[in-house]
This record gives C-alpha cells, structure tokens and sequence, in this order.
C-alpha cells in the first residue's frame, strides 16, 4: 500500500500554487492522476519517485517510511 499525504509550493505560469495532495493506494491498485497542466501531476511523481523533495508530509510505502518530514526521514 501507498500512503501519501504531502505539501509543496510550486512555481508555474499562473505563479505561486500551493500543491496538497493525499491518498492511499491499495496493492495491486490503478490509478490515473489528470488535472490541468499546472496542477502538479508531475511534481507528486516527482516526490514519489524522491526526486523532488516535499515541504512537508509524509511518504510511506507498504509501511517502510520513505519521507516524514516530521522525524526528518528521507
């Protein structure tokens, strides 16, 4: 299972947008995320894969913590 529950600023061509994104996903799960371009689809991604580090949140994949910003885990 996936538990995700991030926060991230984000700079695009509308300006400043505050991204809160949170969910849980089930083992064996699909999932499709769309929006409009802008809204941050690529940089959960981002943040998922570790490339991109949230501000605040946690990540935590079948229970190993992979980001808590909280105890500084990432």
């Amino acid at each position: 299972m996936i538990a995700i529950n991030v926060t991230r600023k984000l700079f695009g061509a509308n300006g400043e947008l505050s991204l809160h994104f949170e969910t849980t996903i089930a083992n064996g799960e699909l999932v499709t995320l769309y929006g409009p371009s802008g809204a941050g689809k690529t940089s959960v991604l981002r943040m998922l894969a570790g490339l991109l580090k949230p501000e605040s949140g946690s990540i935590r994949i079948d229970g190993d913590v992979w980001f808590d910003s909280a105890k500084t885990v990432n």
